[in-house]
């Protein structure tokens, strides 16, 4: 037994890189995912990318919009201002529901994780307590981003709260003089000058806006008043429960339409852990001699690695079919619609070419089965990790969203989320995933040129 213990350690010394990911991988891992999640606290996370349509156009209003902005963890882009042409497309003068549908149509698309809109008629109804019918805020959000609706909810009541005490004070004088009676002229010079001192500073920081923004919020809640009717009345929607729906789906958002999510982006981390087992039979080829017997025939190296590309793309659109059919018959995928099904198989062909020529690229650059068992678990990992796969981006740091558009997956993705979450209808799936496919044909190109390019050491040796 000893013997076998001593033999296995020299082994494992021997393979210098195999004994490095033994260790390392446990350390890397930690520090991924300690970059990803330790960011949280430290206030270091990607900021929540918001659009603001002020409809209102009024102080209270504009006095909203600048807390907003001053708020560390929102992106806050103005419609008026945007160059953006998918937010110059909002047809602010259209009836209010082909309004809020020009709106919504901008979050699905992923443009922006939600969207405020001030409405005309806002002003009066701030801290209007006594109205049976208030002009309320429309939050239009991203279902797929939780947080965002329950960040915004609170920071809308907290901006009221920060933005504009001289309007709130009037307001409540107004109900004063409506029970009390008129102010005499000393007393109205007294309002007068309480509201001056009351506007809100301009030079305000981001950091005390911020937390007055909290404290306002624990005032609210303090005085019994709901987060979605306190000092303005919030009425929330998701982007897709205000569009059209496909034929055959139902109105609404429910959990089973969440799937459509959650398939993109384990089809991505599947397929490269699938690819890594099967490029295994390379190195095997090496190691037992066989591949000196291919290449003594007619076969060169290059069609031996075509050969082995081309099966595994196969493989791999096979079986990324085969989980969205399962995922269809059994939770409810939303698949059988002609553009749905030309973009998905569109984006499991392009998906699964680059996989395969990525991991043969890795296989080529490692002398042993053990060291592309361990680089290739620790490579997908932190690609599945950086790539949204294992949780979602919008919680991770502003510089690791970044960094993740360096990896094919983060691009494969956000193509197969364009497929079955951030769809519209006068959009086409097809169209849309272009651009990813692109850059993906261009990844796979790079990765199958470096493996024929590596592996003429093995036709050499």
């Amino acid at each position: 037994m000893f013997a076998l213990m001593k033999a296995q350690g020299i082994s494992l010394l021997r393979d210098r890189m195999a004994l490095l990911l033994s260790f390392a991988l446990p350390c890397i891992m930690f520090t991924v995912f300690a970059i990803i999640f330790g960011g949280q606290s430290g206030g270091s996370s990607s900021k929540l990318k918001v659009l603001v349509v002020d409809a209102d156009k009024t102080a209270a209003s504009k006095a909203m919009i600048d807390s907003l902005k001053s708020m560390d963890r929102l992106e806050i882009i103005d419609a008026s201002e945007s160059t953006d042409e998918a937010f110059k497309a909002i047809k602010q003068d259209a009836p209010a529901d082909d309004f809020r549908k020009s709106v919504a149509a901008v979050v699905q698309k992923g443009k922006v994780a939600a969207a405020v809109i001030f409405p005309k008629g806002l002003q009066d109804s701030v801290a209007s307590f006594g109205q049976t019918e208030r002009t309320a805020v429309q939050l239009i959000h991203d279902a797929a981003n939780p947080l965002a609706e329950q960040m915004l909810t609170g920071l809308l009541q907290a901006s009221a709260f920060t933005s504009a005490p001289d309007l709130l004070m009037e307001k409540g004088l107004e109900e004063f003089r409506k029970f009390g009676g008129p102010f005499s002229p000393l007393q109205e010079a007294a309002v007068a000058t309480m509201k001056t001192l009351l506007k809100p500073d301009k030079n305000e920081s981001p950091t005390a806006a911020s937390d007055e923004a909290n404290a306002a919020k624990s005032t609210l809640a303090g005085a019994g008043m709901s987060m979605t009717d306190g000092l303005v009345k919030i009425e929330s929607s998701s982007a897709k429960e205000l569009l059209p729906q496909s034929s055959g789906e139902s109105s609404g958002i429910t959990s089973a339409k969440m799937i459509s999510y959650y398939a993109a982006g384990i089809s991505v981390m599947f397929i490269m852990f699938s690819m890594s087992g099967a490029s295994s039979s390379l190195l095997e080829h090496q190691e037992r001699g066989t591949l000196e017997r291919l290449l003594s025939g007619k076969m060169t190296i290059h069609h031996i690695l075509l050969a082995h590309w081309a099966f595994y793309v196969l493989l791999g659109v096979c079986q990324i079919g085969l989980m969205f059919v399962f995922a269809s018959i059994v939770f409810g995928l939303d698949l059988w619609h002609a553009e749905t099904i030309a973009g998905a198989a569109l984006m499991a062909l392009v998906s699964s070419m680059a996989s395969a020529a990525f991991i043969m690229m890795i296989a080529t650059l490692c002398h042993s089965r053990k060291q592309l068992e361990g680089l290739s678990s620790i490579i997908i990992l932190i690609m599945s990790a950086m790539g949204g796969s294992m949780m979602p981006r919008f919680i991770m740091p502003d510089f690791v969203v970044k960094l993740s558009s360096v990896a094919f997956n983060s691009w494969s993705m956000d193509g197969f989320l364009k497929v079955f979450w951030y769809n519209t209808p006068d959009t086409s799936i097809v169209l849309s995933v272009l651009p990813e496919v692109a850059v993906i044909l261009t990844m796979a190109a790079v990765f199958l040129a470096v493996a024929l390019t590596t592996a003429r050491k093995w036709a050499l040796g």
